[in-house]
């Protein structure tokens, strides 16, 4: 369980499963690849190098296409998922959820404190989850699926896979 303080507010999240690693990171390649430029130019000027504002808004141009394209149920899809594995601290050190939804994961879900988090809190608890989750597939996972780098698990590489004990496959 990793902890987040925002605005003074200890929340605590949880692991994703791996169902919902995966169709987060499907909901996120378009604004993942979009990122491409951005990563680029730090690659090229260094942490605290000079940028070139032409080449940062023709960057920016394509992470903002893909984040504007991504559909209402996708941005539910993400948050809701992500929120709820996050829980908030009360002032009795009791942990409670922080969004509880009415329906599919496509759907807006209530927020538990809504009077007291703004979009930022959620962005940031989103990818406090993202960051943990989902976020090292993009380097690791994604590179396995592709060929490319390490040897995924499991006999995804092509060995095979080792049968258990009473299973049909044994």
């Amino acid at each position: 369980m990793a902890e987040v303080e925002i605005n003074g507010i200890r929340y605590f999240t949880t692991r994703l499963g791996g169902f919902d690693q995966w169709h987060i990171a499907r909901k996120l390649m378009p604004y993942m690849v979009s990122t491409g430029p951005l990563s680029r130019i730090g690659d090229e000027t260094g942490p605290n190098g000079p940028i070139n504002p032409e080449q940062l808004d023709r960057a920016l141009k394509p992470l903002a296409s893909a984040l504007a394209e991504m559909s209402y149920a996708d941005w539910n899809f993400v948050i809701n998922i992500c929120l709820g594995v996050v829980r908030r601290q009360d002032p009795n050190g009791n942990l409670r959820p922080v969004i509880q939804l009415n329906g599919p994961p496509e759907q807006k879900g209530t927020l538990i404190f809504e009077n007291e988090m703004n979009w930022p809190i959620l962005i940031k608890l989103t990818m406090e989850v993202c960051n943990a989750d989902v976020l090292p597939f993009y380097g690791d996972g994604l590179s396995s699926l592709v060929g490319m780098g390490t040897t995924p698990p499991n006999g995804a590489a092509g060995e095979p896979i080792p049968a258990i004990s009473g299973s049909p496959m044994a």
